[in-house]
């Protein structure tokens, strides 16, 4: 668990709040089980844990904050289920919102040293879970993905396989949040860096926002 979720977890509770920590596949130490990772756009595991909360705490007002890519994913669920949504509230914080765009700048500059940093941590976890993807018949690339220098590359490798996009270009665009923000119904407090290595200012839809 990143130390930023650590510490506002250690405040919340001093608030008396009850508190739930989701980390994604492969995230946290959590157990990785089939040959999928997590995904910008992949929605189901945000259900399952949205109604395994509210449904052991019926009567409360149950909040929800994402960090970075986790604040796509809850910014994509929001809009997807407008209509339907259990929670009272939400943040987004540093959320890239355009994947497209996002990616763009983070092969550029000073961002790299980022991207090196997060490509390293994605093969460490791969590297964990390899044999579950060595005999299966897709077009999975592993030694790019044990080896990915990049984050693009990792994902090329292995996570638009998992999920059945052609392209990276596919994957980023229909993965990207800024397309259902203007959706969102539930109160939501959007809060950004100006130098965000991976949050450019110039992917926030900010028309859509306010």
């Amino acid at each position: 668990m990143d130390a930023y979720v650590r510490h506002m977890l250690l405040r919340d509770r001093t608030k008396g709040w009850r508190v739930f920590v989701f980390n994604s596949l492969g995230c946290g130490d959590s157990p990785v089980t089939t040959p999928q990772f997590y995904l910008a756009s992949f929605l189901g595991d945000m259900r399952e844990v949205v109604s395994h909360v509210t449904g052991r705490y019926p009567n409360a007002n149950v909040y929800s904050v994402g960090w970075s890519v986790a604040a796509n994913i809850l910014v994509r669920y929001l809009g997807q289920e407008s209509h339907n949504c259990p929670l009272s509230g939400a943040v987004s914080l540093c959320n890239p919102f355009n994947l497209v765009m996002a990616d763009e700048d983070f092969r550029k500059g000073f961002n790299i040293i980022y991207d090196k940093a997060l490509s390293k941590a994605l093969r460490k976890i791969f590297n964990k879970h390899v044999l579950l993807f060595e005999d299966i018949g897709a077009e999975y690339n592993i030694p790019l993905a044990a080896n990915a220098k990049s984050v693009r590359e990792f994902d090329d490798a292995l996570t638009r396989v998992s999920f059945g996009f052609k392209s990276m270009d596919e994957y980023y665009s229909n993965s990207s949040s800024s397309d259902s923000i203007k959706h969102v119904k539930t109160p939501l407090l959007c809060i950004q860096a100006a130098n965000d290595p991976i949050a450019p200012n110039r992917g926030i839809p900010g028309e859509d926002i306010e």
